[in-house]
């Protein structure tokens, strides 16, 4: 026994020595010097620190040896008597450790069991009670990053928080650390704060005990940089964001193993992602982007890549970024090793994968695969969800009713995973509507709409504050209403409506198509007082509409403020009529053509003073009613149209268009139904301005008549989009301007018209590769008067339509943005830009309607040209009128017919 002992003291005299100098040869004899004190018949002590020589060098080294070694000796102490409570952290520390070798759960919960046993034992002021109540919290807190239970996360901040108030000074910063670390995991899984200044008050304790250079104040760093995203978070703070992202690169600077620089960098990029989110800085994302790259391989770090590229796609449209989404995200289900790491990866491949096919419809199979593999594994609400959506993708892309059957299915079981009570029920509520709606579109049967009714309706009540669900619900009420045409049920339908358009929660498209709807509904069975009411917030609420709101939505907007005037017609406020025709019509053109001037609401003094020169006729065509209104000095003269229908006005729009054997009948039409009755009250050869809307606005309302009779005998005709385009025409085109040069501008063969404006004007001329859109828009600014003799690309959106030049179309948007305060006349042979040249600035525009031969369109214009100058540069229309009422024998309607007249 003698011999064990010396040998025993000569070992742990090597150990001392090893701990004083770090010299890892000192280490390993002190090892195997114990070793034979134990075999010649060593005491409890040798067991002891051999033990723990062993694990130290396990921690060092990481032999797996050394740390079952150091496991069977401590377990002889465990099954002896002389067993204490820094043997017990030993082995809470070796079965840590057998866990993240091994990731055998049953490690660590062995761990946990014997240090709750011990602490329960022992108390404050015992050695090594605060080593094993900061043990008891690391093992808590790993068990929770594998189980996600919150029991778990509740305990680790409790033992932590007895570690750091029992804590050796030594000892105490490190406490303190992972403290606020567990509790920075509380606010992140829980989302609250109410534990932030607890955790910002635990790193500001450690900072202030560690040394300048200390390995630990990296960790700090990195806790003061995710705390400052809750905070930040809290306040909208980007001045604390700002300096939370910097003491996040400090850490990421400072990280020593790959595990704490995967994680700091995950924060670092999170912190980017926040403040881009705060701020839209593009730059942010992107460095975000970098960040992630540089990460340790690991499913949640890629997982994070994903999302952060998926980021890149919704704000930005970057396909690219969309399918390394994809590509990252398999890598990153590949690479889980954890049920949690898994299924995060697994539901954002089914979220990106379904953002790709919804860009790309041929690749809806892969987002149904990538959400099967989902269900497989979690069969949570949440999967079967986006499966079910995937699904009915798959109908719309394939027609497979298989698919959408099998959607509905899936959407019944996630009602049932989401009872009344869950947060979630509404929304499958609304899913469920969503499907039976599609079956109705499908099927077209009473009974499921009836259910698409019913499951929209319980959404709404369910979640009154979801408007979405209550608009849904509304919409459907009206399609059920018109089939049964009952009438309380579309004052329902109308009134459901009426709460959607006054719903802030609603974007403002939504809204006023719903105040439009609700409008249209309650005229519908002649609530002409409530259709006022939806009618008054429908174009109240047009204002908020951005220009692709309105390019998107043109047709129905139109509607819309064609609607709005009828109901104001017909509640006798002709005032008022006027002034919504104005307004509407002002604001969706200045909306479509990118116009940024101030608009105001009109004043009815300032519309009829427009009629000083002549009559200005507003012609507003609805499917409720469709009347003139003609503006005078003083006064506004409504006259009814009741010949005129919109649904006519739309057919022969069409035909117009299509059929030449048609045009005759149009203009027989047009004279019949809205000239004639129109022009009674009006002297002959008065100067009128025609103001069309709706399907009346391409056609020739300057050119109806019958037997004789016609617009072109009786009136000379303008047009004006707005009335104070007109009013704005007629104030420049007073204004004093330089001498009248002229711009001649002919990208293809137009000799005739070239030679004849420059003999007629002393024109300058743009003609074949100089007529380019540079040089146009250059000559524009210079020139008052322009001639365009080039060909037109129409566009159902007015700001897209285009003439052809040498390198390419101008577009009218291109001319809108102009600003031309010299501008005069524009004349276009056939390029169909009045409205844009309008709104650019040029008080007068020659233009056609529709697409003329070109030796004609050039006969009439040179014509025009010279009567210009004959009758003076400040008649235009009159020396257009009295051109086409001398070439009108010579042509076709169809050729004089299309040479208009519009503005001052």
């Amino acid at each position: 026994m003698a011999d064990a002992v010396a040998v025993h003291n000569q070992g742990g005299a090597l150990i001392e020595q090893y701990q004083r100098t770090g010299e890892h040869r000192m280490l390993d004899e002190g090892v195997a010097v114990l070793r034979e004190a134990l075999r010649l018949g060593g005491l409890t002590e040798t067991i002891s620190t051999l033990a723990s020589s062993l694990l130290h060098r396990y921690e060092t080294a990481h032999d797996p040896a050394d740390l079952d070694e150091a496991m069977d000796l401590l377990t002889r102490l465990v099954d002896g008597p002389g067993v204490n409570l820094t043997q017990a952290t030993e082995i809470v520390r070796i079965q840590r450790h057998r866990y993240e070798r091994d990731g055998d759960p049953h490690s660590l919960d062995e761990a946990i069991a014997l240090a709750q046993g011990v602490v329960r034992q022992t108390g404050p002021g015992q050695r090594d009670y605060d080593l094993m109540q900061h043990l008891l919290g690391l093992a808590l807190a790993e068990r929770y990053e594998r189980t996600r239970q919150l029991a778990d996360l509740e305990g680790a901040i409790a033992a932590h928080r007895i570690a750091a108030d029992n804590a050796r000074d030594e000892l105490r910063p490190g406490m303190l650390l992972n403290l606020a670390a567990t509790l920075r995991a509380r606010i992140a899984a829980t989302g609250d704060l109410s534990m932030l200044e607890e955790a910002e008050a635990m790193v500001g304790g450690a900072l202030a005990a560690l040394p300048a250079g200390h390995p630990e104040r990296g960790n700090a760093e990195w806790l003061i940089g995710a705390l400052a995203q809750f905070r930040a978070q809290l306040h909208r703070d980007t001045d604390v964001l700002t300096d939370g992202i910097g003491a996040l690169r400090r850490s990421v600077e400072s990280a020593r193993d790959p595990e704490s620089l995967g994680t700091r960098l995950d924060s670092l990029a999170g912190a980017l992602l926040q403040r881009f989110e705060h701020t839209g800085e593009p730059g942010a994302l992107d460095e975000a982007v970098e960040v992630l790259r540089r990460t340790p391989p690991g499913a949640e770090h890629l997982t994070s890549l994903g999302n952060a590229l998926r980021l890149r796609y919704r704000h930005f449209g970057d396909v690219d970024a969309l399918r390394e989404a994809v590509r990252v995200l398999r890598e990153a289900v590949a690479a889980a090793v954890d049920r949690h790491a898994h299924t995060a990866a697994a539901t954002s491949l089914t979220q990106a994968a379904t953002e790709l096919a919804e860009r790309f419809p041929e690749l809806v199979t892969d987002a149904v695969n990538a959400a099967r593999a989902l269900v497989a594994a979690t069969e949570s609400a949440d999967a079967k969800e986006m499966l079910a959506v995937t699904l009915r993708m798959r109908f719309d892309v394939t027609d497979t009713r298989e698919a959408l059957i099998e959607a509905g299915e899936l959407f019944e079981q996630v009602l049932r995973q989401r009872p009344a009570g869950d947060p979630l029920h509404p929304r499958a509520l609304a899913n469920l509507g969503g499907f039976w709606q599609q079956v109705y579109e499908l099927t077209g049967t009473p009974e499921t709409l009836n259910e698409a009714v019913i499951y929209y309706g319980r959404a709404a009540r369910a979640d009154p504050q979801q408007a979405s669900y209550h608009h849904c619900f509304a919409r459907l009420l009206l399609r059920q209403a018109e089939q049964t045409g009952d009438s309380g049920r579309l004052r329902a339908a109308a009134r459901a409506l009426a709460e959607s358009a006054a719903s802030e929660a609603l974007d403002p498209v939504t809204r006023v198509l719903a105040a439009h709807t609700a409008s249209v509904t309650s005229a519908r069975i002649n609530d002409w007082e409530q259709a006022l009411r939806g009618a008054e917030r429908a174009m109240a609420l047009l204002l908020r509409l951005a220009g692709p709101d309105v390019e998107n939505g043109l047709a129905e907007l139109v509607e819309l403020v064609a609607d709005a005037v009828a109901c104001a017609v017909q509640a006798g406020q002709l005032a008022l009529a006027a002034q919504w025709l104005e307004y509407g019509r002002d604001l969706l053109l200045g909306r479509v053509f990118d116009d940024d001037r101030p608009l105001t609401f009109p004043s009815i003094g300032e519309l009829q003073q427009c009629a000083v020169d002549g009559p200005v006729v507003l012609l507003n065509v609805s499917r409720l009613r469709c009347d003139a209104l003609t503006l005078w000095p003083g006064r506004v003269e409504l006259l009814p149209l009741p010949r005129l229908r919109y649904e006519d006005a739309a057919a022969h729009a069409e035909q117009f268009g299509t059929d030449d054997h048609a045009f005759g009948e149009v203009l027989e039409w047009l004279w019949d139904t809205v000239a004639e009755p129109v022009l009674e009250g009006v002297p002959d050869h008065t100067h009128v301005w025609w103001s069309p809307t709706g399907p009346l606005t391409g056609l020739p309302l300057h050119a109806a008549g019958r037997g004789g009779r016609s617009v072109l005998d009786r009136v000379v005709s303008s047009y004006t989009p707005t009335v104070r385009a007109l009013a704005w025409a007629r104030a420049r085109a007073a204004s004093p301007v330089g001498p009248p040069s002229m711009i001649v501008v002919a990208p293809s063969d137009a000799r005739h018209e070239v030679a004849a404006l420059a003999e007629l004007w002393e024109a300058a001329a743009l003609t074949g590769p100089l007529a380019t859109r540079e040089n146009v828009l250059t000559a524009l600014e210079h020139h008052p008067y322009v001639h365009l003799a080039c060909s037109g690309d129409p566009s159902g959106n007015p700001a897209r339509s285009a003439v052809r030049l040498h390198d390419g179309p101008l577009t009218a948007l291109d001319v809108a943005r102009l600003r031309l305060p010299a501008a005069r006349l524009a004349v276009l042979s056939g390029a169909h830009l009045a409205g844009a040249f309008t709104l650019a600035g040029y008080p007068g525009v020659i233009d056609t309607l529709w697409p003329v031969d070109e030796v004609a369109a050039s006969d009439v214009t040179v014509a025009f040209h010279s009567a210009l100058l004959d009758h003076g540069l400040s008649l235009p229309a009159r020396a257009l009128h009295s051109v086409v009422l001398e070439l009108r024998d010579r042509y076709p309607a169809r050729v004089w017919a299309a040479f208009t007249h519009t503005g001052a």
